[in-house]
């Protein structure tokens, strides 16, 4: 019986640096609410918490409004092109060789399904996975508090 291995990757700040998108459509929304631009440093705490505490912290507003600005993050996030030059050093080349040994390979991310698929797309990695487990995929969602 052969045994094959299976890897799950995150995608955001593992395979891709998406913090620099994020942050330059963070940097225009705080500046259309009059809010002083954050540092790149500042911002990396947010980029793992999901979208709505995301917004909610960087634009610094309630629930209600957070939601109707994350759409708004997410349409213009739809918009905005992924470089090749966001995928982290060595990352194409260590997905080919795993999937050359005959690893599958997944991903699990918070970005929803079709986020995860474009900035995949755009880094040509999308090809090297069998699998996507999305923020959106799931009807209920758990949070750690």
């Amino acid at each position: 019986m052969s045994v094959r291995m299976h890897l799950v990757f995150d995608l955001d700040g593992t395979l891709v640096d998406t913090a620099k998108v994020a942050g330059k459509l963070i940097a225009t929304m705080r500046e259309e609410c009059c809010l002083a631009p954050l540092a790149h440093e500042q911002l990396i705490p947010y980029m793992s918490i999901g979208g709505l505490e995301m917004i909610k912290g960087v634009l610094e507003v309630g629930e209600n409004e957070a939601e109707k600005a994350l759409v708004c993050f997410r349409n213009r996030y739809a918009k905005t092109q992924t470089s090749l030059d966001d995928v982290y050093t060595g990352v194409p080349e260590t997905l080919k060789a795993l999937a050359d040994s005959g690893a599958v390979l997944s991903i699990c991310t918070n970005k929803p399904r079709a986020l995860a698929i474009k900035v995949l797309s755009e880094t040509d990695l999308l090809h090297y996975f069998r699998r996507i487990s999305a923020g959106d995929d799931l009807s209920t969602r758990s949070r750690i508090d």
